[in-house]
């Protein structure tokens, strides 16, 4: 369910009252998801990523996981720096403090967890805009095309060539003892490749292979791809 699950798993056993996760594209959220708990994944930028493996840094963030919102809040002000006053987060939005901010509203994946959850979901969208936020309905008949569009277009020609270039710079920035003396991307698929039963024995690697054939940030059609992904979810979100 994501890189994150043992982070969340922790928060819904009562080993810790919050945990921190980093995601690319789900790992955060999905996990906390399961776990019923709380997910935050920050604006991009928001947080810095300094001592993150990368995956692909256009995308990745840490985000906090905890069992409430006022939890997840704390810990993401702590990890922006920012001073935790003691009611953080007690007193809900005041007036006001949304206006301007536009939030999309993807009901087709917040809905069918019962009346209960629907309720609290539709209540938190009424304290949203009654703080001044305009909320952005995305219709049920788009969404699944609006993803699976973003989706085929992200790994082949974004999300691989980020993470050829992005793993091979931390990888150059770390004490060779500590990665197995690789260096490159292709290292790593030759060091998994001869230990096996240690490092392929869950997952393969095709996403190390596929990334490995790219050019990195000057491969052929990446950033026209990259600009018309962001263009597309802005489109489609107005």
């Amino acid at each position: 369910m994501g890189s994150s699950t043992g982070s969340a798993a922790a928060v819904a056993e009562g080993l810790a009252r919050a945990a921190v996760g980093t995601e690319t594209d789900g790992s955060v959220t999905m996990p906390a998801a399961a776990c019923g708990l709380v997910g935050l994944k920050p604006t991009h930028g928001a947080l810095p990523s300094s001592g993150v493996v990368p995956v692909a840094l256009g995308q990745d963030t840490c985000g906090p996981i905890s069992s409430d919102v006022r939890t997840a809040w704390r810990l993401f002000l702590a990890m922006k720096g920012a001073k935790v006053e003691s009611d953080a987060g007690d007193d809900g939005l005041d007036e006001g403090a949304l206006r301007g901010k536009r939030i999309g509203v993807a009901r087709p994946m917040c809905g069918g967890y019962g009346r209960e959850t629907e309720r609290r979901f539709q209540g938190a969208l009424d304290r949203m805009k009654a703080a001044g936020a305009t909320l952005v309905e995305v219709p049920e008949e788009e969404f699944p095309s609006l993803v699976s569009k973003v989706q085929e277009q992200e790994l082949d020609k974004v999300l691989a060539p980020e993470f050829k270039e992005d793993i091979e710079e931390y990888l150059r920035s770390r004490d060779p003892a500590l990665v197995n003396g690789c260096r490159t991307l292709k290292d790593l698929i030759e060091f998994n490749s001869n230990h096996p039963e240690e490092e392929l024995a869950l997952f393969g690697q095709e996403l190390f292979e596929l990334a490995d054939k790219t050019n990195g940030r000057q491969s052929e059609g990446y950033e026209e791809t990259r600009d018309k992904i962001k263009y597309d979810y802005r489109f489609d979100l107005d």
